[in-house]
Protein backbone atom coordinates (compact mmCIF):
# COMPACT_ATOMS: atom_id res chain seq x y z
CA UNK A 1 0.00 0.00 0.00
CA UNK A 2 1.18 3.44 -0.45
CA UNK A 3 -0.30 6.85 0.70
CA UNK A 4 -1.57 9.05 -1.91
CA UNK A 5 -3.54 12.08 -2.22
CA UNK A 6 -7.05 12.85 -2.60
CA UNK A 7 -8.79 13.17 -5.47
CA UNK A 8 -12.28 14.14 -6.12
CA UNK A 9 -13.46 11.06 -7.34
CA UNK A 10 -13.06 9.42 -4.02
CA UNK A 11 -15.90 11.31 -2.08
CA UNK A 12 -18.64 9.43 -1.56
CA UNK A 13 -22.67 10.78 -2.40
CA UNK A 14 -23.51 10.50 1.07
CA UNK A 15 -21.79 13.36 2.17
CA UNK A 16 -21.34 17.01 1.21
CA UNK A 17 -17.78 18.30 0.50
CA UNK A 18 -17.30 19.88 4.15
CA UNK A 19 -18.28 16.70 5.50
CA UNK A 20 -15.79 14.56 3.41
CA UNK A 21 -12.69 16.74 4.07
CA UNK A 22 -13.65 16.34 7.69
CA UNK A 23 -13.83 12.68 7.13
CA UNK A 24 -10.44 12.70 5.13
CA UNK A 25 -8.77 14.55 8.25
CA UNK A 26 -9.33 11.87 10.60
CA UNK A 27 -8.27 8.95 8.06
CA UNK A 28 -5.32 8.13 6.13
CA UNK A 29 -5.54 7.69 2.06
CA UNK A 30 -4.10 4.43 0.44
CA UNK A 31 -3.57 3.00 -2.66
CA UNK A 32 -3.66 -0.74 -2.92
CA UNK A 33 -1.84 -3.41 -5.71
CA UNK A 34 -3.97 -6.60 -6.48
CA UNK A 35 -2.64 -9.31 -4.16
CA UNK A 36 -1.93 -6.80 -0.82
CA UNK A 37 -3.74 -8.03 2.18
CA UNK A 38 -5.68 -5.09 4.35
CA UNK A 39 -6.22 -8.20 7.06
CA UNK A 40 -5.02 -11.50 8.18
CA UNK A 41 -7.31 -14.30 9.35
CA UNK A 42 -6.93 -14.11 13.73
CA UNK A 43 -5.83 -10.61 13.74
CA UNK A 44 -6.99 -8.63 16.44
CA UNK A 45 -6.92 -4.47 16.09
CA UNK A 46 -9.18 -1.75 15.88
CA UNK A 47 -8.82 -0.19 12.45
CA UNK A 48 -11.94 -0.04 10.11
CA UNK A 49 -11.59 0.34 6.52
CA UNK A 50 -13.94 2.48 3.83
CA UNK A 51 -13.40 1.35 0.39
CA UNK A 52 -13.09 4.26 -2.07
CA UNK A 53 -12.86 2.10 -5.21
CA UNK A 54 -11.56 -1.19 -6.25
CA UNK A 55 -12.44 -4.65 -4.88
CA UNK A 56 -11.64 -6.21 -2.24
CA UNK A 57 -12.54 -10.05 -1.23
CA UNK A 58 -12.57 -12.46 1.78
CA UNK A 59 -10.55 -15.65 2.02
CA UNK A 60 -10.81 -18.09 4.43
CA UNK A 61 -7.58 -20.27 5.84
CA UNK A 62 -8.21 -24.05 6.12
CA UNK A 63 -4.79 -25.73 7.10
CA UNK A 64 -2.08 -24.99 4.13
CA UNK A 65 -4.98 -24.16 1.81
CA UNK A 66 -6.87 -20.16 1.39
CA UNK A 67 -10.17 -20.67 -0.29
CA UNK A 68 -12.32 -17.70 -1.66
CA UNK A 69 -15.54 -17.06 -0.07
CA UNK A 70 -16.93 -15.23 -2.54
CA UNK A 71 -17.47 -12.17 -0.30
CA UNK A 72 -16.42 -9.32 -2.52
CA UNK A 73 -16.49 -5.78 -1.12
CA UNK A 74 -16.46 -2.91 -3.48
CA UNK A 75 -16.80 0.96 -2.75
CA UNK A 76 -18.78 2.56 -0.44
CA UNK A 77 -18.09 -0.58 1.76
CA UNK A 78 -16.49 -1.01 4.97
CA UNK A 79 -14.71 -3.79 6.04
CA UNK A 80 -12.99 -4.10 9.83
CA UNK A 81 -11.55 -6.48 12.67
CA UNK A 82 -14.26 -8.02 14.90
CA UNK A 83 -11.51 -6.32 17.36
CA UNK A 84 -13.25 -3.24 16.32
CA UNK A 85 -16.21 -4.10 18.26
CA UNK A 86 -15.57 -7.27 20.60
CA UNK A 87 -11.79 -7.74 20.72
CA UNK A 88 -12.15 -11.61 19.25
CA UNK A 89 -9.42 -12.54 16.61
CA UNK A 90 -10.81 -11.84 12.57
CA UNK A 91 -12.72 -14.98 10.94
CA UNK A 92 -11.44 -14.13 7.46
CA UNK A 93 -8.44 -12.31 5.83
CA UNK A 94 -9.34 -9.64 3.45
CA UNK A 95 -7.33 -9.50 -0.17
CA UNK A 96 -6.97 -6.54 -2.73
CA UNK A 97 -8.50 -8.02 -6.06
CA UNK A 98 -8.04 -4.60 -8.30
CA UNK A 99 -4.83 -2.47 -8.60
CA UNK A 100 -5.73 0.81 -8.13
CA UNK A 101 -8.23 0.48 -5.14
CA UNK A 102 -7.97 2.87 -2.89
CA UNK A 103 -9.00 2.63 0.95
CA UNK A 104 -9.40 4.90 3.86
CA UNK A 105 -8.19 3.58 7.07
CA UNK A 106 -9.39 4.56 10.40
CA UNK A 107 -8.87 3.47 14.28
CA UNK A 108 -11.24 3.28 16.43
CA UNK A 109 -11.00 6.62 18.32
CA UNK A 110 -11.10 8.65 14.68
CA UNK A 111 -14.40 6.92 14.16
CA UNK A 112 -15.94 7.66 17.17
CA UNK A 113 -14.66 11.56 16.95
CA UNK A 114 -16.53 11.70 13.49
CA UNK A 115 -19.79 9.82 14.87
CA UNK A 116 -20.18 13.06 17.30
CA UNK A 117 -18.71 15.34 14.77
CA UNK A 118 -21.19 14.19 11.88
CA UNK A 119 -24.43 12.80 12.08
CA UNK A 120 -24.93 11.29 8.49
CA UNK A 121 -21.43 9.14 9.10
CA UNK A 122 -23.00 7.72 11.98
CA UNK A 123 -26.18 6.99 10.08
CA UNK A 124 -23.87 5.71 6.84
CA UNK A 125 -21.93 3.17 9.16
CA UNK A 126 -25.27 2.03 10.54
CA UNK A 127 -26.39 1.35 7.50
CA UNK A 128 -23.65 -0.74 5.99
CA UNK A 129 -23.32 -3.07 8.96
CA UNK A 130 -26.95 -3.88 9.18
CA UNK A 131 -26.92 -4.70 5.43
CA UNK A 132 -23.65 -6.76 6.09
CA UNK A 133 -25.90 -8.46 8.51
CA UNK A 134 -28.83 -8.78 6.25
CA UNK A 135 -26.74 -10.49 3.64
CA UNK A 136 -24.76 -13.14 6.43
CA UNK A 137 -28.57 -13.92 7.54
CA UNK A 138 -29.92 -14.55 4.38
CA UNK A 139 -27.06 -16.76 3.46
CA UNK A 140 -27.72 -18.88 6.15
CA UNK A 141 -31.16 -18.81 4.91
CA UNK A 142 -30.37 -19.97 1.79
CA UNK A 143 -27.96 -22.72 2.89
CA UNK A 144 -31.56 -24.16 4.58
CA UNK A 145 -33.54 -23.84 1.62
CA UNK A 146 -32.28 -24.05 -1.68
CA UNK A 147 -30.61 -27.04 -2.98
CA UNK A 148 -27.30 -27.26 -4.48
CA UNK A 149 -27.33 -26.49 -7.68
CA UNK A 150 -29.81 -23.42 -7.23
CA UNK A 151 -27.96 -22.09 -4.19
CA UNK A 152 -24.86 -22.38 -7.41
CA UNK A 153 -27.10 -19.84 -9.45
CA UNK A 154 -28.12 -17.89 -7.11
CA UNK A 155 -24.77 -16.80 -6.74
CA UNK A 156 -24.03 -16.27 -10.34
CA UNK A 157 -27.01 -14.03 -10.14
CA UNK A 158 -25.81 -12.04 -7.20
CA UNK A 159 -22.34 -11.47 -8.66
CA UNK A 160 -23.33 -10.47 -11.95
CA UNK A 161 -25.92 -7.91 -10.27
CA UNK A 162 -23.39 -6.69 -7.87
CA UNK A 163 -20.74 -6.12 -10.43
CA UNK A 164 -22.02 -6.71 -13.99
CA UNK A 165 -20.24 -10.05 -14.52
CA UNK A 166 -19.24 -13.15 -12.73
CA UNK A 167 -15.86 -12.79 -11.76
CA UNK A 168 -14.90 -16.43 -10.63
CA UNK A 169 -14.16 -19.45 -11.94
CA UNK A 170 -16.06 -22.65 -11.92
CA UNK A 171 -13.61 -23.87 -9.03
CA UNK A 172 -14.14 -20.71 -7.61
CA UNK A 173 -17.66 -20.93 -7.27
CA UNK A 174 -17.59 -24.34 -5.95
CA UNK A 175 -14.96 -22.94 -2.74
CA UNK A 176 -18.05 -20.03 -2.48
CA UNK A 177 -20.99 -22.07 -2.40
CA UNK A 178 -19.30 -25.31 -0.87
CA UNK A 179 -19.76 -27.69 -3.26
CA UNK A 180 -17.63 -29.86 -5.37
CA UNK A 181 -16.67 -28.50 -8.90
CA UNK A 182 -18.35 -31.62 -10.33
CA UNK A 183 -21.66 -29.86 -8.32
CA UNK A 184 -21.00 -26.63 -10.03
CA UNK A 185 -19.81 -28.27 -13.41
CA UNK A 186 -23.61 -30.11 -13.79
CA UNK A 187 -26.00 -26.72 -12.45
CA UNK A 188 -24.03 -24.43 -14.81
CA UNK A 189 -24.48 -27.26 -18.02
CA UNK A 190 -27.93 -27.62 -16.97
CA UNK A 191 -28.17 -23.14 -17.07
CA UNK A 192 -26.38 -23.46 -20.20
CA UNK A 193 -28.72 -25.83 -21.44
CA UNK A 194 -31.87 -23.57 -20.45
CA UNK A 195 -30.47 -20.62 -22.31
CA UNK A 196 -29.72 -18.35 -18.91
CA UNK A 197 -26.14 -18.93 -18.60
CA UNK A 198 -23.05 -19.47 -20.93
CA UNK A 199 -20.23 -20.82 -19.83
CA UNK A 200 -16.91 -19.54 -21.44
CA UNK A 201 -13.36 -20.27 -20.92
CA UNK A 202 -12.22 -18.77 -17.58
CA UNK A 203 -15.76 -17.02 -17.56
CA UNK A 204 -19.19 -17.26 -16.61
CA UNK A 205 -21.79 -15.24 -18.64
CA UNK A 206 -25.51 -14.63 -17.45
CA UNK A 207 -27.36 -14.71 -20.65
CA UNK A 208 -31.36 -14.02 -18.90
CA UNK A 209 -30.97 -12.41 -15.62
CA UNK A 210 -34.96 -12.58 -15.04
CA UNK A 211 -35.12 -15.99 -16.67
CA UNK A 212 -32.55 -17.52 -14.03
CA UNK A 213 -34.07 -15.49 -11.27
CA UNK A 214 -37.54 -17.38 -11.73
CA UNK A 215 -35.72 -20.88 -12.52
CA UNK A 216 -34.42 -19.70 -8.99
CA UNK A 217 -37.60 -19.21 -7.25
CA UNK A 218 -40.32 -16.93 -7.94
CA UNK A 219 -40.66 -16.31 -4.77
CA UNK A 220 -36.95 -15.89 -3.64
CA UNK A 221 -36.09 -12.28 -3.05
CA UNK A 222 -32.37 -12.08 -4.51
CA UNK A 223 -29.91 -9.96 -3.02
CA UNK A 224 -28.95 -6.97 -4.72
CA UNK A 225 -25.70 -7.47 -3.16
CA UNK A 226 -22.76 -9.89 -1.79
CA UNK A 227 -23.13 -12.32 0.81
Amino acid sequence: MKRVQPLSADRLDAFSKSQWETILSRATLYECKAGERLHEQGEVDDRLILLLCGKVGMNRAVGRQENRTGILKGRGETLSNSGFYLQTPRALSSVVYEDGTRILVFHRSDVFALCSEIAEFTDYLFRNIAGQLYNTLDYVRQLRELSADKRVALRVLELFRSYGEVPVTQAELGEIVGVSRVTVSKSLAELDSLELVARRYGRIDVIDEEGLERWISPNLPVLGGNV
